[in-house]
């Protein structure tokens, strides 16, 4: 018996026992983010003692690395503790893109016990016109969220930013499995996979 195809059966029933499978992209679409994704994004407006972010490995789980995103104090607006990053591919006006990533919650003073952020995806200029903007929770277990919408703007490499905003009430979350995809117009919204 070969102990490699055990070590595959293995991880894959875990991964089936906690439920915690993940929704690849579908196929035809060109990634905005690049490879590296997660080391890509930079912490924005946290002002020291307000907040913590950290990269952190993680064992036995959907994902290997996440961000650890910690507010100790809530800032005046959500986007002034957040994670962002620029799209290293054009999109155009109208395109059919894709978001995925997954949350978990430790700690939160929230009263439903889960912890927040939003998701934004926009221009990288002073104008900031944004093509989704959502704001989503999740408990104490991994949660996908995956959401197609449509660009509403015209942007060249680098013109595009992703926006992940923790400025909540006090919360320690995760977050890791960031895809966006760019399927141009050769897909529909209703056709990409929904989820959250």
């Amino acid at each position: 018996m070969k102990p490699l195809p055990i070590l595959f059966t293995a991880l894959w029933l875990v991964s089936r026992t906690l439920g915690l499978e993940v929704t690849a992209a579908p196929p035809g679409g060109t990634t905005v983010l690049g490879a590296g994704s997660l080391e890509r994004f930079q912490v924005s407006g946290a002002r020291s003692g307000q907040a913590t972010a950290a990269l952190t490995d993680l064992t036995c789980q959907p994902l290997s690395r996440v961000w650890r995103l910690e507010t100790i104090q809530q800032p005046a607006d959500p986007w002034k503790f957040q994670l962002q990053t620029v799209g290293v591919t054009p999109v155009t006006r109208g395109d059919t893109l894709w978001a995925r990533f997954l949350l978990r919650c430790s700690a939160s003073r929230n009263e439903t016990g889960e912890g927040q952020l939003t998701f934004v995806f926009e221009t990288a200029d002073t104008e900031h016109v944004k093509s989704i903007d959502i704001t989503v929770g999740a408990g104490a277990e991994w949660r996908e969220f995956c959401f197609p919408f449509s660009s509403r703007s015209t942007l060249a490499a680098g013109g595009s930013q992703i926006s992940i905003r923790a400025g909540f009430r006090p919360q320690t979350i995760e977050i890791g499995g960031i895809e966006v995809v760019n399927y141009g117009t050769e897909r529909k919204l209703e056709s990409l996979p929904r989820t959250g």
